[in-house]
């Protein structure tokens, strides 16, 4: 149900693509990825995340050898960070709080972003 919207619109523009041929539609699929530059940790990868880009663009011709084309675009972009490291803490026993031993710990850690952008470039 929440796909009805966007279809419709996909369609409307379609349409008007098909009809008048100045306007169009764009999609298209992205890898991207943000390391840290100088300052990651040891254990550290950064991976690529699949992202997309929608938008629809309008060509208007000013003069015969120049033109105006305006675009509004939707792109989501990110990366995934993934880090494993080993973790010494000492364990106690939780009735008389005396400490028992150290404990070695494996952590695997994943942090996933993601970022929006909205564009609107206006070539000449």
């Amino acid at each position: 149900m929440k796909k009805l919207p966007f279809l419709l619109l996909l369609g409307i523009m379609v349409s008007f693509t098909c009809s008048y041929g100045q306007l169009g539609v764009k999609a298209g699929a992205s890898t991207s990825a943000a390391g840290s530059y100088g300052n990651s940790e040891e254990g550290e990868s950064i991976e690529l995340k699949l992202g997309y880009q929608v938008g629809v663009f309008y060509i208007h011709e000013l003069t015969d050898k120049i033109g105006l084309m305006a675009e509004l675009n939707f792109e989501s972009k990110g990366t995934v960070s993934k880090k494993d490291y080993n973790i010494s803490l000492p364990v106690q026993d939780p009735n008389s709080g005396m400490v028992l031993g150290i404990g070695n710990y494996a952590v695997n850690q994943e942090i996933r972003s993601s970022l929006n952008y909205l564009n609107l470039p206006i070539l000449v």
